[in-house]
């Protein structure tokens, strides 16, 4: 187990990276850098096999740190996206001997602090997570085949923890000649005491969220906390490398009105509304064109069907259908429209399901 602690006003952070249980290398790697751009975290899962993707996650950290430390940038969304261009061409670069189909990768989280403001962007399912007020919320969105079985609704949050094609991902470093990132491009302002960390699915595919959100909630130094989530990941298997980076902030200087956490909640609240009102809008047009529907088939059949008002007391010989046909239809026996009340409802009954169009004959 290697690990690397510093502390940075207004944050502190540590980064711990474990073999885990059953593999026989680290093909995790992580970063962590002061640059003339910020301060920069990073999270990456080699794949390809032994070295190759333990090399692949390193030179996409090295690449990357190189990045920004190179020159100053007010375009920080443009830098990211310059890092993992650049990163995505040297690693298929240092594999031109392998074919396509065996070229290693890694995905990648990276996280800039700057002004007191947090920038991040991932590829692949590496995650980046914020514990604010005891709660945990996933702020990256991984790309991966559940995850988008999940937001087609052919699987659910649960059934994907088991899902046969759960560890399989749809983007990362160095497998195709180009590459997009995620990045948000709207900054996160953390608070006085709200932590965010960065893992490998070595650590979240093991263990629960909810217990995540017990071991950050825990009033226990970095250290102490990086330690057991490692410790958790190895008890419920260890089956991949495991890699966490923990930065917790104080002194922000960040006066919102609202935490993060309560803002994030909001959306979600605002999202589910309008989810509710598109249904709603659907349901009402469909209602009005069933509606359309049935007053215009009525209207194509004015000639055949009568209607009939409450005080109507037509005999029934006006519909123009024997006794036995009436009774087959409606179920009323004609000798019981001696009661006026009886012989209305017959006359609605009969009116509604447009049955007086039909003539004894057929």
């Amino acid at each position: 187990m290697t690990e690397k602690t510093q502390e940075i006003r207004p944050f502190e952070h540590i980064e711990l990276t474990d073999i885990g249980l059953v593999r026989s290398n680290n093909e995790d790697n992580y970063l962590y850098a002061e640059t003339v751009n910020g301060t920069l975290f990073g999270v990456f899962d080699g794949m390809g096999g032994h070295e190759h993707g333990e090399k692949a996650a390193q030179l996409a950290a090295e690449t990357i740190r190189v990045v920004f430390e190179r020159a100053w940038h007010d375009d920080i969304k443009q830098l990211i996206n310059n890092a993992i261009v650049i990163a995505n061409t040297r690693i298929r670069s240092e594999f031109t001997h392998l074919s396509d189909e065996l070229k290693p990768g890694t995905t990648a989280v990276l996280m800039l602090i700057r002004d007191s403001k947090v920038y991040f962007a991932h590829c692949g399912d590496s995650r980046l997570y914020l514990a604010s007020a005891g709660s945990l919320i996933q702020l990256t969105k991984d790309h991966s085949v559940v995850r988008e079985m999940i937001d087609s609704g052919l699987i659910s949050e649960k059934e994907a923890a088991t899902h046969p094609r759960r560890n399989e991902i749809t983007n990362a470093l160095g497998i195709y000649e180009t590459v997009e990132a995620t990045i948000y491009t709207e900054p996160l302002y953390p608070l006085d005491n709200d932590m965010l960390m960065l893992c490998t699915d070595g650590l979240n595919g093991m263990i629960s969220e909810k217990k995540i959100r017990h071991i950050l909630s825990a009033k226990d130094s970095l250290n102490a906390m990086a330690e057991s989530l490692v410790t958790a990941a190895k008890n419920a298997g260890g089956s991949d490398n495991i890699t966490v980076i923990l930065v917790r902030f104080f002194n922000t200087g960040n006066k919102q009105d609202k935490p993060v956490i309560q803002k994030q909640a909001i959306r979600k609240k605002y999202k589910l509304r309008e989810i509710f009102i598109g249904i709603a809008f659907i349901l009402i047009v469909i209602f009005g064109l069933i509606r359309h529907n049935t007053d215009r088939n009525s209207s194509n059949h004015a000639s055949s069907c009568r209607t009939f008002s409450k005080d109507d007391k037509q005999p029934i010989t006006s519909f123009g259908l024997a006794p036995e046909q009436l009774y087959k239809l409606t179920g009323c026996r004609p000798d019981s429209l001696s009661d006026n009340a009886k012989h209305q409802r017959l006359f609605y009954r009969i009116d509604e399901k447009c049955l007086i169009k039909n003539s004894p004959d057929k």
